[in-house]
C-alpha cells in the first residue's frame, strides 16, 4: 500500500449527497476521531458502496488520501445493523448516538474507546427488546459524555464536593450551569431544579454498567426516557448544543 492511503474501521454517521451518484460520509474512526470522506458512485443501488456503507454501519475500509476530502477505494461490511434503518423506533433511538458522535468527535482527536462503546451500543439497540432501547440511548450518551470529560454529577455536590446518599431522600437539587447535584448547603447560591433521586441513581448505575447488563436488567422506557431528558438539557447547557434527534425522540411519542 502507497503511503497516499491507509487503512481504517469506520462507523458511518452521516451521509450527504455528491453531484448524481457520489456521496460523502462523516464518520467515526477506531481511534475515536471523526474522519469525512467521498464514496464515488455510492448513490446507485449496483454500487457495492451502497450497501456497505449504509447509516449506522460498520466497515473497514481503504482510503486514498485526497486534497480536500479522502476517497474511499474498498470497503468491507463488518455491522450491517439493518434494523436501525428499517425500523422507525430503532431508527430513532439510535439517531442521538449518531447525531453527538458527529458534533462532538473532531478530525485528528483521538478518544480512547469512543469507537467500541458506540459500536456496542448500536449493535445492542439493533438486537434489544423495544423498552430497552432507550435506556441503551441514555447510557451511550451519558458515556460519551464522561469520554469528553463533561460528565454529570449525581451524588455528589458539584460546588463542595459533599456525598449525596440517593438512597435517604426523595428527590436532588440539580444544577445543569453548575455541573450537576447541589447539597442543601450550597442550593441557596444556585439555580436548581428538583429531580427524583431514583433517576439519578439510574444516570449513575447507567454511565457504569454494560450494554450486556443494560439489556438484562430489562429497564423500563419511562427510566429510559426520563435519563434521556436529563442528557438532552445537558447537552443543551453545557455543551451549547441542541441535538435535533433527541428533541424529537422527546416529542414523537413512539414509545
Amino acid at each position: 500500500m502507497g503511503s497516499g492511503s491507509y487503512k481504517t474501521r469506520v462507523l458511518v454517521i452521516r451521509k450527504k449527497a455528491l453531484r448524481e451518484s457520489d456521496l460523502i460520509l462523516d464518520a467515526l474512526q477506531e481511534d475515536g476521531s471523526l474522519v469525512s470522506f467521498v464514496a464515488k458512485g455510492a448513490r446507485k443501488p449496483t454500487n457495492p458502496f451502497a450497501s456497505r456503507l449504509e447509516l449506522f454501519s460498520v466497515a473497514d475500509v481503504c482510503m486514498a488520501r485526497g486534497r480536500n476530502l479522502d476517497i474511499v477505494k474498498e470497503a468491507r461490511l463488518v455491522d450491517s445493523n439493518e434494523r436501525l434503518r428499517t425500523d422507525i423506533d430503532a431508527s430513532a433511538v439510535a439517531s442521538p448516538i449518531a447525531e453527538a458522535l458527529r458534533r462532538c468527535a473532531q478530525k485528528d482527536l483521538e478518544v480512547p474507546h469512543l469507537f467500541e462503546m458506540s459500536r456496542s451500543a448500536l449493535l445492542h439497540l439493533d438486537s434489544c427488546e423495544r423498552q430497552c432501547m432507550p435506556a441503551i440511548t441514555a447510557a451511550a450518551l451519558l458515556k460519551l459524555l464522561a469520554f469528553l470529560g463533561m460528565r454529570p454529577s449525581f451524588n455528589r455536590c458539584t460546588v463542595c464536593g459533599t456525598p449525596i446518599d440517593l438512597n435517604a431522600v426523595p428527590s436532588v437539587r440539580f444544577s445543569y450551569e453548575s455541573g450537576g447535584a447541589v447539597c442543601s448547603s450550597c442550593v441557596r447560591t444556585l439555580q436548581t431544579i428538583s429531580l427524583p433521586s431514583s433517576t439519578c441513581a439510574w444516570c449513575n448505575a447507567l454511565m457504569m454498567m454494560t450494554f450486556d447488563t443494560i439489556v438484562h436488567e430489562q429497564i423500563d422506557t419511562n427510566t429510559g426516557f426520563a435519563v434521556l431528558d436529563i442528557c438532552r438539557h445537558w447537552f443543551r447547557e453545557q455543551l451549547n448544543m441542541k441535538l435535533v434527534s433527541l428533541d424529537c425522540l422527546a416529542s414523537w411519542g413512539l414509545f
